[in-house]
């Protein structure tokens, strides 16, 4: 029986090239498709929030019996675009006034490909009014048949590139190794002149240069490979910093003000501080919009952002969020000495930017102490039952109301 003398060194060389190359492509791809994927959710989720806002705003006066023909319409017209899965109305006792449902599949993508990378749009709940009235709860889910198409593509685009730099890569591996396995079969004939008693030494044979050159080859190959996740990573990075972000103000946005929440709840504080939550309204955003233009109304918000992040300068930790259209939200913890400082400020500069130009004053805003394992949406309860119509500033809880 033959003796088995194990693998050659080229065999076992050029298997662990292929193995790695092949495992970076397999965890670059799906890296990169799972990323666009938590995006494209995050997009969708978005979607069906700004679609739930600004639609039942614009059904709020038509939600009476005589006129929720008008709110159904309205509804269908938004509907019948083909972006949502579904739109429905509940009153607050949550019984169903119209219900409208996206029925069957239109997703131009294959059933293997959706079902490996699902995308589950979440049913985002907007609170509609009736003037001073609670009316009911719309809710609206996006369809994810564009999603599912723009996370085709690119999975296409990055399989194609990943592709291409996987080939090019075992082609530059199979020069390299070519030319180191070529010397160690040099050093082997020289080897093999030995039991000939021919002992004509080559120093060159004997030295390391052709090992550390696979050495150095492979370090060259691992750092591209760590180049490669870098870039994803910070790719990645920066399409999470888009869906924590407000496009418009650049602030955080509802989101990552619910993520600090949450954190600044945890962690407590043994300073004396109390961790204060405060609204900030725009009443005169609506109106501006309808008479001078959206271009106006963006105008309109970005000078109120400036005008409160203006307040951060003198303020030691004063966090300032978009949460809606015309809301913004300030995240601090302070002392209470600090907080009516802060109160005073922003009444100072309210008041002096209402003019004429703002027909339902400049700003609305109000602040409370939260509680300790108070909830967010306990909070922001108490904030809407608590902002004034006036322009003013409130500070609650312990503290004098300044209005």
């Amino acid at each position: 029986m033959k003796k088995w003398h194990g693998l050659p060194l080229t065999t076992q060389l050029y298997s662990l090239v292929v193995c790695l190359a092949l495992l970076t492509f397999s965890a670059s791809l799906y890296n990169n498709i799972t990323s666009m994927q938590g995006y494209l959710e995050a997009q969708l989720a978005s979607h069906a929030q700004g679609a739930a806002h600004s639609l039942g705003l614009s059904i709020s006066p038509y939600l009476d019996e005589d006129n929720l023909v008008t709110a159904e319409t309205m509804v269908d017209a938004i509907f019948n675009s083909g972006y949502y899965q579904q739109i429905s109305f509940v009153d607050p006792d949550n019984k169903l006034l119209f219900s409208r449902q996206h029925t069957g599949n239109s997703l131009q993508v294959p059933d293997w490909f959706s079902r490996w990378f699902p995308l589950n749009p979440p049913v985002m709940v907007s609170e509609v009014n009736a003037g001073w009235r609670p009316a009911g709860s719309l809710r609206v889910q996006s369809h994810p048949g564009m999603a599912y198409d723009t996370l085709w593509q690119q999975s296409i685009k990055v399989a194609a590139i990943s592709l291409i730099q996987l080939l090019f890569s075992l082609l530059v591996a199979y020069l390299i190794l070519k030319s180191v396995i070529g010397s160690l079969k040099k050093l082997e004939q020289q080897t093999q002149s030995v039991p000939h008693k021919q002992f004509e030494l080559d120093e060159a044979a004997f030295s390391t240069s052709e090992i550390r050159a696979l050495a150095q080859a492979l370090n060259r190959m691992l750092t591209k490979l760590r180049q490669s996740f870098e870039d994803q990573s910070l790719q990645t990075d920066k399409l999470s910093m888009e869906v924590y972000l407000d496009s418009l103000t650049g602030l955080p946005n509802r989101r990552a003000l619910l993520q600090q929440f949450a954190n600044m709840q945890l962690e407590g504080d043994n300073s004396g501080k109390a961790l204060y939550l405060g609204l900030v309204s725009l009443p005169s955003l609506t109106e501006i919009n309808s008479s001078k233009g959206y271009g106006s109304g963006d105008a309109y918000i970005t000078k109120a952002a400036m005008t409160l992040q203006a307040q951060m300068l003198d303020i030691g930790y004063l966090r300032i969020y978009r949460v809606s259209g015309s809301e913004f939200a300030i995240l601090t913890r302070l002392s209470a000495s600090v907080a009516k400082i802060l109160d005073n400020k922003l009444s100072i500069v309210f008041n002096a930017a209402r003019g004429t130009g703002y027909p339902n004053g400049f700003a609305q805003h109000v602040m409370l102490k939260v509680n300790p394992n108070e909830s967010f949406s306990a909070c922001i309860k108490r904030l809407d039952t608590l902002i004034a119509p006036d322009s003013g500033f409130s500070i609650h809880h312990g503290l004098r109301s300044v209005k």
